[in-house]
């Protein structure tokens, strides 16, 4: 798999993640008192995929390399 491939995938992969995440959230969230704008909800929820896509891509390049 190409780099470029690779790095789609696990744009996907984690991408679709994050829907479900934000999905999650506005649901869950409110049960729990915690209210917080959909906005902030999105832009933390952001963070954390831009770091969760760079950390899988790292973690597949290490495996890949010494498998």
């Amino acid at each position: 798999m190409t780099n470029l491939r690779h790095l789609i995938h696990r744009t996907l992969d984690i991408g679709s993640g994050l829907i479900i995440s934000l999905l999650i959230q506005m649901y869950i969230f409110p049960l729990y008192g915690i209210i917080i704008p959909f906005w902030k909800m999105l832009h933390f929820s952001l963070i954390f995929t831009a770091i969760s896509i760079a950390r899988s891509y790292l973690w597949s390049k290490y495996i890949f390399k010494y498998k």
